[in-house]
């Protein structure tokens, strides 16, 4: 019998703000260029979080920074 393991994480897209649109991002604002994706589990979105923290990265509330 195979057993399939679960696992908890996020599943990263950053992108480019269409048109160069001026900072900061918003929801709103179309996505440009995607820029990267990966996978990662559960915590690991705490480098994301220090970045919002210190200025350098928005977050965007609920789906997105």
């Amino acid at each position: 019998m195979h057993k399939e393991k679960k696992m908890l994480g996020w599943h990263i897209s950053v992108y480019r703000q269409q048109d160069d649109a001026t900072p900061p991002a918003t929801a709103e604002i179309p996505k440009g260029k995607r820029l990267a994706i990966w996978q990662t589990g559960m915590y690991g979105l705490k480098w994301l979080n220090d970045l919002v923290k210190a200025g350098r990265a928005t977050d965007l509330g609920g789906n997105g920074y």
